[in-house]
């Protein structure tokens, strides 16, 4: 018996080191997200890309199942993939999370009326603000801005689908409610980087300039 209550008071104690180290990484944890059915694998890395003529810029490198991904990281945010299913892009200030994964459960679907009703049951206290396009690696899907709670603040965000070869993609921006305006433009850069591998297997990157 002594054993035994040993062995379930260490899992209870791994499982809370796990969610703290988790929260200290800067991630931000959804509410109630759907099910995770038949993942795509994923991996992802940060290299530093440039070269004569070019800024020297940090680019991620993202593989969900087969397909390749490239965007550039914005200056003044860091990258995390303390979770399985996503790369994270986190404002250095805090005031902003960007989140990339494949689309999944109800939400792997381009149908603006079924992706309202998936963010509705994922989210607590939605409330709509706008509807939009967005293009990424050269495809169009619909974004939604909304207001929620999480842990008790309230946060204003933006959620974007768009289809690739791994199936929907979903790019979420989140932030506090005054910093929405000021962050959209750290959005803006992921999605206007943002590449995909050609059929041949050559994956673009985004180089700067140096005169840009």
């Amino acid at each position: 018996m002594r054993v035994a209550t040993l062995l379930r008071c260490l899992s209870l104690l791994a499982l809370t080191f796990a969610i703290r180290v988790q929260a200290e990484d800067g991630t931000s944890l959804e509410d109630s997200p759907p099910a995770i059915t038949n993942q795509l694998a994923f991996s992802a890395e940060v290299r530093e890309v440039g070269g004569r003529g070019f800024l020297t810029s940090r680019c991620a490198y993202v593989r969900i199942g087969a397909a390749r991904f490239s965007f550039l990281v914005p200056e003044g945010a860091r990258v995390s993939t303390a979770t399985e299913d996503r790369i994270n892009v986190i404002k250095n200030d805090y005031s902003c999370v960007i989140s990339l994964r494949a689309a999944t459960g109800d939400s792997a679907t381009l149908n603006p009326e079924q992706l309202r009703q998936a963010l509705i049951g994922r989210f607590s206290d939605l409330r709509f603000a706008g509807e939009r396009q967005v293009m990424a690696a050269d495809y169009a899907g619909p974004a939604f801005d909304f207001f929620h709670e999480s842990d008790g603040l309230k946060q204003k965000t933006r959620i974007a689908f768009v289809p690739s070869a791994a199936g929907i993609l979903e790019f979420k921006m989140t932030t506090a409610l005054d910093r929405f305006e000021a962050n959209q433009d750290m959005l803006n850069e992921i999605l206007g980087s943002f590449r995909a591998a050609k059929p041949n297997g050559e994956l673009e990157v985004v180089r700067l300039p140096i005169n840009s």
